[in-house]
């Protein structure tokens, strides 16, 4: 029998693809499904995923497990996937829809989070946080710098762009506010007062700051490019919170290296984890970074996984979830 033709069992079994996760997912589950819980000390590949869940009717997944034809031709009763993440790079949506299996995600809950470590990554590349980093761990700290050695460049006051205008983007404008810039964005949906929308070429052109919050699709793989760095001000900073993919990571390390724009700030790459320390960013004075934590505080993940877990509830109790992925969103109503 195919997953498309499967009904949720009466009492329900679903998975937790992970061992530890914030908040307590399993608890709430457990008030209406059998539930089972990854318990090895490390992440699931695809074919261990896929025998972990077998017959199960429904998953609580992460941004890293591979949602596609191969998970639904060994596991054809997987009714329901509810993915703790607002992003869904691995999710086949084709193969989904096919299928008839809902899929959800957790838009909006960690914008927060997010638009406040894009502007760490503000601060910590214009104001030379790698290299003062560095001085300080390698005891080369000079009492007797001079006025006006290792200087950065202000973020307050400054002209901001935007590059996706969802809902980090704009929490990422009203924060603006208080850092008294001039917010302009490009984007392809609803505008608002907190930012003027201009075209690509002229938000790069005249922001000080850029900051790329876009999801990864085939349209902005490689958005920004040498061509789109070269519009940039040599004084101005690049900031990457969305996807590693949607910025040309070999052009970006030549813009650092040759001068085309001050600095970088970058929470996400094109392949994750890196393993590799050649990869073109690292050693950069002026590129600082971080291994992919913008929504790492304690409630924005708890509340993430929290969210996941009663949209499991939901879809296992013949309810339609709140948070179904866009392109499934039609055929529930």
């Amino acid at each position: 029998m195919s997953s498309a033709t499967t009904p949720i069992a009466s009492n329900p079994s679903v998975v937790v693809s992970r061992a530890s996760l914030p908040g307590d997912p399993a608890s709430l589950l457990a008030t209406t499904c059998t539930v089972r819980v990854w318990s090895g000390p490390f992440a699931p590949g695809p074919d261990e995923l896929a025998d972990f869940i077998g017959e199960a009717d429904g998953m609580l997944a992460v941004a890293k497990d591979y949602i596609d034809d191969r998970l639904f031709e060994r596991c054809p009763n997987l009714r329901g996937v509810a993915i703790a993440s607002t992003g869904y790079d691995l999710v086949d949506t084709d193969a989904v829809r096919r299928r008839g299996i809902a899929v959800t995600h957790t838009p909006a809950v960690l914008s927060g989070a997010v638009a406040d470590h894009a502007f760490f990554l503000m601060a910590g590349a214009r104001r030379r946080g790698h290299e003062h980093i560095t001085m300080l761990r390698n005891g080369t700290w000079d009492h007797h710098l001079a006025l006006d050695e290792l200087l950065g460049l202000d973020v307050h006051g400054t002209t901001l762009g935007l590059v996706g205008y969802g809902q980090v983007g704009k929490a990422i404008a009203r924060r603006a506010a208080g850092y008294d810039m001039t917010v302009i964005e490009y984007s392809h949906g609803p505008h608002d007062d907190l930012a003027t929308p201009v075209d690509l070429a002229d938000l790069l052109r005249e922001s000080d700051i850029v900051v790329v919050a876009l999801p990864l699709f085939p349209e902005t793989y490689h958005l920004i490019g040498q061509h789109e760095l070269r519009l940039m001000k040599s004084t101005a900073t690049l900031v990457n919170v969305g996807r590693g993919a949607t910025v040309d990571e070999a052009a970006l390390a030549a813009a650092l290296r040759e001068g085309w724009i001050h600095s970088v700030g970058i929470d996400v790459f094109a392949t994750e984890p890196i393993a590799d320390l050649a990869h073109p960013l690292f050693g950069l004075a002026n590129a600082f970074l971080t291994p992919h934590m913008a929504s790492a505080t304690e409630a924005a993940r708890a509340s993430m996984v929290m969210i996941a877990a009663n949209d499991l509830a939901a879809m296992m109790d013949h309810r339609v979830p709140r948070h179904l992925l866009a392109e499934l969103r039609d055929a529930a109503s």
